[in-house]
């Protein structure tokens, strides 16, 4: 699984299992492009992703050399801008054409794309040209601006995204993951004309871009009409990250907030210590953490049904792992009416597997289930292509997913849950009623 073959100025990645290839191509302008074949498919999917994201906010500029510290917000707000042009709306274009287009900021990516089944090319032709260029002005900063921060106070009146966020700025002292994607009021009021200048054009560059396309196509085709279509030079290079030095531990032990709700959410946090950067090292981790919480927090574990049982969770719960560009984290909670007793039980249920492992029956049976959604995910023309960008900006072979997950063992697991889910890593964010905090 997961071989890769050059030949003629091309790069085949093949997945034996699946079936699946990603064909990759650097074009002259320094954009890679990739093509996911699926002949059977009358739909078609295109994404263009920047190797830029949420905690990009320093970086040396490529063009002039100067550290630029940009406010919380710039990746998202940029997003925004990148749908507005002199020429019109860029989503109205994509809509006359027949397409549903979109776009997302996460930490590390920020990412333009669409779905059709007719008038492929002319959308490929509207989604390029729509990224080589920013129209801004003082006017439509100013109205977009305004636009988000009205966006953030509706945030801050879900206790989700308080609970969410209350425990990022609880796990991390420094790292830019603090904030939310979206920055804040008082960050997004910073954004200037210039700064949004000067980060598209420290990351918008065919080098720090890709694109995959995705359906019934031929590469060969996609490469030639790309290479018209993008043919915007990066002068400068890539921009040079500068990386936040995290301290170890948690910045503060537990949080507490109050929202307009009848019932508290409450989440449990773990620290990465010693993230991963990128590579296969990142998405061993990723899947070691999946494994090991769908084993001890799954609806089918003892665990789950013992807390159901006692009343103190519901449909709400979850255990999930985040990892990304040098951050990991796993969060379990959800809604209750006793956060001091959820904490308590979890924490039970951390401390016997720390100590005693987990069964290999329970990880056998897991395993094939996360195996099967992987390959699930793998039928979607989205997600395919989505990872295909996320693997080569962080460095991993896409499909070798499924290889990692059938090398994994119980003693891996053990080893995690030792390693990862250590109480003076974790960190607890709760957001209560109103009413209590007037008792």
């Amino acid at each position: 699984m997961g071989r890769a073959v050059s030949r003629h100025g091309t790069t085949t990645i093949r997945d034996s299992l699946l079936g699946e290839r990603l064909i990759l191509k650097k074009l002259p302008s320094s954009l890679e492009c990739g093509v996911i074949p699926r002949p059977d498919f009358a739909k078609k999917f295109a994404v263009i992703g920047a190797n830029y994201g949420s905690v990009d906010d320093r970086f040396v500029s490529p063009r002039t050399g100067k550290t630029i510290c940009a406010p919380a917000g710039v990746a998202h707000f940029l997003e925004h801008k990148m749908f507005e042009k002199k020429w019109g709306n860029v989503l109205e274009k994509f809509s006359q054409l027949g397409a549903n287009a979109n776009a997302f900021t996460s930490h590390t990516v920020t990412a333009y794309h669409f779905t059709c089944t007719g008038r492929f090319w002319d959308n490929l032709e509207l989604l390029l040209r729509a990224v080589q260029s920013v129209h801004l002005t003082r006017q439509n900063i100013a109205k977009e601006a305004g636009i988000i921060q009205q966006e953030i106070r509706m945030y801050q009146d879900s206790p989700d995204w308080r609970v969410v966020t209350g425990l990022l700025e609880s796990l991390y002292h420094r790292h830019p993951v603090r904030v939310d994607t979206v920055g804040t009021t008082e960050s997004v009021g910073r954004i200037t004309k210039s700064i949004l200048l000067e980060c598209f054009r420290a990351f918008y560059t065919p080098a720090n871009m890709m694109l995959v396309v995705a359906g019934a196509l031929e590469e060969e085709e996609v490469f030639e009409r790309c290479e018209k279509l993008y043919r915007r030079h990066a002068a400068a290079g890539r921009p040079r990250r500068l990386r936040v030095r995290e301290p170890a531990g948690v910045f503060r032990k537990e949080i507490t907030s109050y929202a307009d709700v009848k019932r508290p959410r409450v989440l449990i946090g773990f620290k990465d210590e010693k993230p991963a950067t990128g590579g296969e090292r990142l998405v061993r981790a990723a899947l070691e953490t999946d494994l090991l919480l769908a084993i001890v927090f799954g609806k089918s574990s003892p665990v789950y049904l013992r807390l159901y049982e006692k009343g103190l969770i519901d449909e709400s719960f979850s255990a999930s792992y985040l990892s990304d560009r040098g951050l990991g984290y796993c969060a379990m909670g959800g809604e209750t009416d006793s956060p001091g007793e959820l904490v308590e039980g979890c924490l039970k249920a951390i401390r016997r597997v720390r100590r005693s492992g987990i069964s290999e029956s329970s990880f056998a049976r897991i395993r094939r289930r996360l195996l099967g959604g992987y390959l699930r995910r793998f039928n979607s023309l989205e997600a395919a292509a989505v990872r295909a960008v996320a693997g080569r900006f962080l460095r991993y072979n896409p499909f070798s997913v499924l290889d990692t997950l059938d090398a994994i063992t119980p003693e891996d697991i053990n080893n995690r849950a030792r390693a990862h889910l250590r109480e003076e890593a974790m960190s607890v964010s709760t957001v209560l009623p109103l009413q209590s905090k007037m008792q």
